[in-house]
């Protein structure tokens, strides 16, 4: 990652875990601001809280495409640029392959992958006409039964 000075980042599930660290880092090196885009908005809240000069929360369930464009848009209105997404929001629901149940599959693709893509599909063009972007994305957890599903479909 470049120098974050001056810089305006989304972070997805930014309120707890990973990323509330990592909102922690950017505002540590120097990221003009952070928005917290998550589902979670008390726990986005709690940690743009600690960063006030910083850091806003948005409520946003990244797996709604409607909700995605709306925040992006309010980001655009409070900060007038997005340098830096970071899709770290994510859900699991561990369980053997088989105990999965159809909306548990649909609820955990529909927010790692359809989520992340809807945050892209917002976040590029404003990147490609600023001709800046860095773009971030999470580590698969090895234990979520999706993965291992699709890990497997990969290797066969």
């Amino acid at each position: 990652m470049q120098d974050l000075k001056g810089k305006h980042a989304v972070v997805t599930g930014g309120g707890r875990g990973i990323g509330a660290a990592i909102v922690k880092r950017f505002i540590a090196e120097g990221a003009a601001g952070v928005a917290i885009l998550d589902y979670d908005f008390p726990s986005a809240q709690a940690t743009a809280a600690l960063y006030p000069e910083h850091a806003i929360a948005l409520a946003c369930d990244i797996s709604d495409q409607s909700q995605v464009h709306a925040c992006i848009d309010q980001v655009l209105q409070r900060f007038g640029s997005i340098e830096i997404l970071v899709n770290n929001a994510g859900i699991t629901r561990d369980a053997l392959f088989q105990n999965m149940t159809d909306s548990d599959w649909h609820k955990v693709i529909a927010t790692n992958l359809t989520g992340s893509y809807h945050c892209l599909q917002k976040v590029i063009p404003i990147m490609l006409k600023h001709y800046f972007g860095e773009i971030l994305g999470k580590v698969l957890c090895p234990r979520a039964a999706v993965y291992k599903y699709l890990l497997f479909l990969r290797t066969w």
